[in-house]
């Protein structure tokens, strides 16, 4: 079974209310997409307020992931992306992170985990073509919109969505090598 199997699975499962399932999901995915909030938010509260909404929305609408067509993980992803852009426009950065006495997202051993996974995508970026790669890393690692994208490229938005499904497909593909 690959990664995107497992993680489909896992979504299946969180969909029919499995609460095991839902932890499973956390625990394999939450190190990568927390990077991704962190990146786009670039504050640390911020970051962990986007990923707490993306697993509460992953709650509610498990069910509908399959409905765009798009794999788990990019599903996940775009949901990440957009609530971390959502956090770093709508409100102030904190000075401080709370926790409550459990592992945070970037202790010692979740970092460890999302530098090999960076260390893989950044190797996956480099076999785009540069131009493609840039538009990923833009959208993705920069939280710039798909509009802003499509302006710059003299494109509909729509076609920058197609662009940007199969830049994503490509590098999915790379990084379940």
């Amino acid at each position: 079974m690959t990664l995107q199997d497992e993680i489909d699975a896992m979504i299946a499962g969180v969909a029919m209310g499995d609460r095991t399932a839902f932890r499973q999901l956390y625990d394999r995915t939450a190190s990568k997409l927390f990077g991704i909030c962190l990146h786009i938010a670039d504050d640390p509260g911020l970051a962990e307020d986007a990923l707490e909404e993306v697993f509460q929305t992953v709650w509610a609408k498990a069910g509908l992931y399959r409905a765009n067509g798009t794999t788990p993980m990019t599903w996940l992803i775009t949901l990440t992306r957009d609530a971390a852009l959502d956090r770093r426009q709508d409100e102030p950065p904190s000075d401080e992170a709370e926790t409550n006495g459990q592992s945070a997202p970037w202790d010692p051993a979740v970092r460890g985990q999302g530098r090999a996974e960076a260390e893989l995508l950044a190797a996956c970026l480099q076999e785009l073509p540069p131009e493609r790669a840039v538009m990923l890393r833009r959208a993705y690692l920069e939280g710039v919109r798909y509009a802003q994208l499509a302006d710059e490229a003299g494109m509909p938005e729509i076609g920058m969505r197609t662009v940007m499904r199969r830049n994503l497909a490509q590098l999915r593909d790379c990084l379940s090598q």
